[in-house]
C-alpha cells in the first residue's frame, strides 16, 4: 500500500561529524545547596503531564513507549504534510501530542513546529537561537525531542544551544534557562513541578518554576566531555531519579545526591524505560548492550544485539523489550534474562538499514515500527515469533541515520515525522483506520 505523497523523495546519505567524548564517568554531588526532599505522592504516576495521548517522548513518565489506546486495524492515509519549510538543517524527529488538536514536531536545526491536526497547518514555530546562546564553543540550534507537555499546559523544549525553553501553548516564551550546554535529552516534569534535564556539561539539572535552578548533580569529572543524547529521566514513587549519562545509569535522590551508579563500560547510553516492577532497561550505542538494573542498583542482566544505536526501548504489558536494529530486524527480548524471544526482518542489513523508529506498543499489544525503506509495520507478539498484522509503505527511502519517534492519538491515529536526509525531503504523516476514514466520507 502506497501513500499518495509528493514526488522527489530521493534518498540522501548524510556524512556526519561526531564529537568524541572521553571515557570513565566520575560522580560528584552538586555544588549548589540541595533542595528539601518532597513528600511521596499519594498516586503513581503523579499527574505532572498533560492528559493527552502522547505528551512526552516515550509516551509517559516511565518512557516505556506504550500507549493506552489502540492503533489502526487497517491502515490508510489520513493526511500528510511534506516539505512545508525550507529551513537549513531541517531534520524531522520525534512527535508529541498536545491539547487543542496540536502536534509538536522536533525539526533539528529548524527548531520545533506546532501543527494543527484538523487543518494540517503550522500554528507556530520555535526557532532556537544559535551561536550567541548557552555556554561552550559549539552551540547549534538543534532540537532533538518535541515538546514535553506538562499538566498545566506549559511546553518544555530542550535545544543543543544550551537553553531549556518554557513556552505557552501559543508558542510565547515564558522563560528560558541558559546555564547548560548541549541539551540532547528529554525534559521530564518532576513530582514537585520542577523539570529534570541532563546536560552535556556533566550535570543533571533540576529547574524550578520561573526557570530558577533548584539543584544540580555532577555525574562526570570533566565538563563538556560527556554524552547525554537520548537520556530519558524518570523516577519512582519515592522520588528517586534515574537517568543515563556518559555510558552509565545514575540514581539520584530528590535533593540531588547520588544514590548509586551502574556503569556500562562505554561512553554513550540512552534510556531508561521503567518496567512495572521498577526495573530500569537501558542500552548503549557502540557495542549494542541492553541492560537491566534494579531500583537498588543491582545489574540483573546484560545482553548484546547487533547494530542498535539511538533507539528508545518499548516495553510490552509483560515488560518484553522491543528494540529496532540496523541489522534489518526488530528484536523482542525477555525481561527475565535478556534472551532474544524472536526477531522480525524489516529489510536488508546495510549501513543505515533496518528499523529507524522507536517501537510503539498499543493497548492491544500491537507493536509498530518504521523501517529505513519507508515501510511502517504492525506486528503481534506470539511468544516465540512475530506475526505481521499489516505493513504500510510511505513510498520513500529514508536514509538519514538518526531515529524517529511514533505517536498514537486517542482516536487511533498514528503520527510519524521523518526525514530522508538532514535538510532534505521530509514528511509528517497521519495514518488512520480505513473504517474511520469511510465513516467520515
Amino acid at each position: 500500500m502506497k501513500c499518495d505523497v509528493p514526488a522527489g523523495f530521493i534518498p540522501h546519505l548524510l556524512a556526519l561529524a561526531l564529537l568524541a567524548a572521553p571515557l570513565g564517568p566520575a560522580a560528584a554531588a552538586g555544588a549548589l545547596p540541595a533542595a528539601a526532599p518532597a513528600s511521596a505522592p499519594s498516586t503513581w504516576p503523579p499527574p505532572v503531564l498533560a492528559k493527552t495521548a502522547w505528551p512526552v517522548t516515550g509516551g509517559n513518565i516511565q518512557h516505556n513507549c506504550r500507549s493506552p489506546y489502540a492503533g489502526p486495524e487497517r491502515p490508510t492515509l489520513k493526511w500528510h504534510m511534506a516539505d512545508f519549510d525550507k529551513h537549513f538543517g531541517i531534520a524531522m524527529r520525534s512527535v508529541t501530542i498536545g491539547r487543542e488538536h496540536t502536534l509538536y514536531v522536533a525539526g533539528g536545526m529548524a527548531g520545533m513546529y506546532a501543527i494543527d491536526t484538523q487543518t494540517q497547518k503550522v500554528k507556530w514555530t520555535l526557532r532556537t537561537a544559535g551561536q550567541d546562546t548557552g555556554k561552550g564553543a559549539w552551540k547549534e540550534p538543534w532540537v532533538e525531542d518535541a515538546a514535553t507537555v506538562a499538566a498545566d499546559g506549559t511546553l518544555y523544549v530542550a535545544s543543543e544551544n544550551g537553553f531549556l525553553y518554557a513556552l505557552a501553548e501559543d508558542g510565547a516564551v515564558r522563560w528560558k534557562f541558559a546555564e547548560t550546554y548541549h541539551l540532547h535529552s528529554t525534559p521530564t516534569p518532576y513530582r514537585d513541578g520542577s523539570i529534570l534535564v541532563p546536560s552535556e556539561d556533566a550535570y543533571l539539572y533540576c529547574i524550578g518554576p520561573g526557570g530558577r535552578l533548584q539543584w544540580r548533580f555532577q555525574f562526570h569529572a570533566r565538563p563538556l566531555g560527556t554524552t547525554t543524547r537520548d537520556s530519558l529521566p524518570t523516577y519512582d514513587a519515592a522520588g528517586t531519579i534515574y537517568f543515563t549519562g556518559n555510558g552509565a545509569l545514575w540514581a539520584v535522590s530528590p535533593d540531588g545526591r547520588q544514590v548509586w551508579s551502574d556503569r556500562s563500560g562505554e561512553d554513550k547510553a540512552n534510556g531508561p524505560a521503567m518496567g512495572k516492577d521498577g526495573t530500569l532497561y537501558w542500552m548503549t550505542h557502540k557495542n549494542g548492550q541492553l541492560l537491566a538494573t534494579t531500583p537498588q542498583g543491582k545489574r540483573r542482566w546484560s545482553a548484546r544485539l547487533p547494530n542498535i544505536f539511538e533507539r528508545n526501548i518499548a516495553l510490552g504489558a509483560d515488560d518484553t523489550l522491543y528494540v529496532g536494529s540496523g541489522d534489518g530486524n526488530l528484536y523482542a527480548v525477555s525481561p527475565a534474562d535478556g534472551t532474544v524471544k524472536w526477531k522480525f526482518n524489516v529489510g536488508s542489513p546495510r549501513y543505515f538499514g533496518g528499523v529507524k523508529s522507536d517501537a510503539l506498543v498499543d493497548a492491544r499489544g500491537v507493536i509498530y515500527a518504521y523501517a529505513y525503506d519507508g515501510t511502517l509495520y504492525a506486528l503481534y507478539d506470539r511468544g516465540d515469533r512475530a506475526e505481521e498484522k499489516w505493513r504500510f509503505s510511505l513510498g520513500i527511502q529514508d536514509t538519514f541515520y538518526p531515529g524517529v519517534g511514533l505517536a498514537l492519538d486517542a482516536d487511533g491515529t498514528l503520527y510519524l515525522a521523518s526525514s530522508a536526509a538532514q535538510g532534505g525531503t521530509f514528511v509528517l504523516v497521519a495514518i488512520q483506520d480505513k473504517q474511520d476514514a469511510a465513516g467520515k466520507e
